[in-house]
């Protein structure tokens, strides 16, 4: 099979996956399989399912709706070679938030935007953020991954997972000045709150 260097379609002209197509593909691997054998069909499906999600994780990492974009549709074309190459063990939701998650690193960060203000915003605290959370919470958040799912696609244990989630969580409430998750403090009153 030919390797595709640009999509097979664009947004506006894209094939749409039928209901009959849905059914068709109700099995991972049937999908995975007819998106390897060149089915435009199966890869709009496969999109259908996942890309809202893929876009996300993608725009979350890279802050600029073009690059998100540019790398989505580089992680579909990627798969469609991937699935004519490979059988996966993994499921295919995994498989392109991944593709989608390296894509947009290689596409880097947009440079952030002239500041309007001199007030502090969630967006800042995540730029700041050490890049380990930073994918963790992109994919926890914008792709809306649960823990086994980014243990997953980044390659780490839960554990790992839920440390990169709590360095997040901490590095935002020192960001705003707030005190930090899973710390405990003494009130006036003499017992302790959360």
């Amino acid at each position: 099979m030919a390797v595709l260097s640009e999509p097979p379609w664009t947004p506006g002209d894209r094939p749409t996956a039928t209901p009959a197509a849905t059914e068709f593909f109700d099995s991972e691997a049937a999908l995975w399989a007819s998106v390897g054998n060149g089915d435009d069909t199966a890869l709009a499906e496969l999109f259908d399912r996942h890309g809202a999600a893929a876009y996300a994780v993608a725009n979350t990492i890279t802050r600029d709706p073009e690059r998100a974009t540019q790398a989505v549709v580089a992680a579909f074309v990627q798969l469609r070679t991937d699935a004519a190459e490979r059988v996966t063990s993994r499921p295919l939701r995994v498989e392109v938030l991944d593709a989608s998650r390296r894509n947009a690193a290689r596409a880097g960060v947009a440079a952030p935007l002239a500041r309007r203000s001199r007030r502090r915003r969630p967006r800042d605290a995540y730029r700041s953020m050490p890049s380990g959370a930073r994918e963790v919470l992109a994919l926890a958040v914008a792709g809306r991954c649960d823990c086994t799912e980014i243990a997953t696609i980044l390659e780490m244990d839960r554990a790992t997972v839920g440390r990169e989630i709590l360095v997040g969580l901490r590095h935002t409430a020192a960001y705003f000045g707030r005190r930090q998750p899973g710390t405990r403090r003494a009130n006036t009153a003499g017992w302790i709150t959360q």
